[in-house]
């Protein structure tokens, strides 16, 4: 009887260290998903910032090597001032024009 207690309790103690290796294995693959995870995520942000500094320095080129056509057009200031200008001379115009003058004989009849 003592040896049928004795087997029956090493049978116990195996499926628990069973039981315990089997959790330990799930634990390590869990764990490797985990770090491919990080590695697929480390490796997207990678491509990622590779390709936002790519735009930028292609940005900076394009900005460096165009023309600035705004020197083409004349300023704001330049144009206001110019209508400014042109008012003034309409004014002027009108200053110089005679005037006309009525005396009391055009009215004595």
């Amino acid at each position: 009887m003592e040896k049928l207690s004795t087997l029956i309790s090493l049978n116990e103690a195996k499926s628990a260290i069973d039981e315990l290796i089997a959790k330990v294995k799930q634990v390590e693959t869990e764990a490797e998903d985990d770090k491919d995870t990080r590695k697929l995520l480390i490796l997207a942000l990678s491509v990622i910032g590779a390709l936002v500094v790519v735009a930028v320095i292609a940005w900076a080129v394009y900005k460096h090597f165009s023309d600035d056509y705004l020197d083409d057009y004349e300023d704001l200031d330049d144009i206001f001032e110019d209508e400014d200008y042109e008012d003034e001379e309409e004014d002027e115009d009108e200053e110089d024009e005679p005037e006309v003058l009525v005396s009391e004989d055009d009215f004595a009849e």
